[in-house]
């Protein structure tokens, strides 16, 4: 699975993904990135076949469903990660969200279409 970390994320967060073999761009990374609608965003993850990470829970949710009542084929996933779940400003926490993301990125969770949460391991 090919990962979109919504802008909030760190580009170092992204940096740690690809070091382990996970194929992920962050938003932050590109001067592009930045700013963008939610909705261009979710689009862009849909043209650039990527899953979604994102903390903005509230907008995606709305706009995974509409995504559903226009299209008939998946989007290519969307993980929801409750703000506060990892506190990125404490020691050792980019590794811990890196481990959870490489972890599900393993896993059988995700699929087309599927919406996850993301949680610690």
């Amino acid at each position: 699975m090919r990962f979109l970390l919504d802008e909030m994320f760190s580009p170092a967060i992204a940096v740690g993904l690809r070091a382990r073999g996970v194929d992920v761009v962050a938003l932050a990374e590109s001067p592009d990135g930045r700013g963008l609608p939610d909705e261009h965003v979710f689009v862009r993850a849909q043209l650039e076949q990527r899953c979604l990470i994102t903390e903005n829970i509230a907008d995606f949710v709305l706009i995974e469903a509409a995504w559903w009542a226009g299209q008939t084929v998946p989007h290519w996933g969307l993980v929801l990660v409750a703000p506060g779940t990892f506190v990125r400003h404490r020691r050792g926490a980019v590794g811990q969200l890196v481990r959870a993301i490489q972890a599900l990125a393993s896993s059988s969770h995700l699929a087309p279409g599927a919406v996850v949460w993301l949680r610690p391991e």
